[in-house]
């Protein structure tokens, strides 16, 4: 991942990473502890750490799957699409998660020179994604 230029690295693993006050990344047992991996990253160091993300750890396994049947975005990314409609992707996410999907999703439109339809009730996350935008009130007429 370092190698393609890519600014953190997410994995599937079952842990929690925080960041402390110092601002150094560290590992945690993950929220279900039925499904916590941390043991396995036990050699992990703290360069890895920092680069590593680990999305799943706050989650039960039964969440990881809604979401992932929710999202299905990398399915939609296979298809090597022109275009990408999102419907509110991150409205049912705490705030954390959406920053980081966010981010997540800027890299990918930018890398990939996606044009992305977003759609959202949320005015700041569509002005943080959006290169245009265009807002559509109650009546249902457009502005851009």
């Amino acid at each position: 991942a370092h190698d393609l230029g890519a600014d953190c690295m997410a994995t599937g693993h079952y842990s929690k990473r925080t960041v402390n006050e110092d601002g150094q990344a560290q590992l945690h047992r993950a929220h279900d502890h039925g499904k916590d991996q941390s043991y396995f990253l036990f050699a992990t160091t703290q360069e890895q750490l920092d680069f590593l993300r680990f999305p799943l750890g706050g989650w039960s396994k039964a969440k990881t799957r809604e979401e992932a049947q929710r999202l299905g975005l990398a399915r939609a990314l296979a298809a090597e699409p022109k275009i990408l409609a999102l419907d509110e992707p991150l409205g049912p996410l705490d705030a954390p998660r959406r920053e980081a999907l966010l981010d997540q999703l800027q890299r990918l439109t930018q890398r990939f020179g996606l044009t992305t339809v977003h759609v959202t009730h949320d005015p700041g996350e569509a002005a943080r994604i959006a290169t245009r935008m265009i807002t559509m009130s109650e009546s249902g007429a457009l502005a851009g």
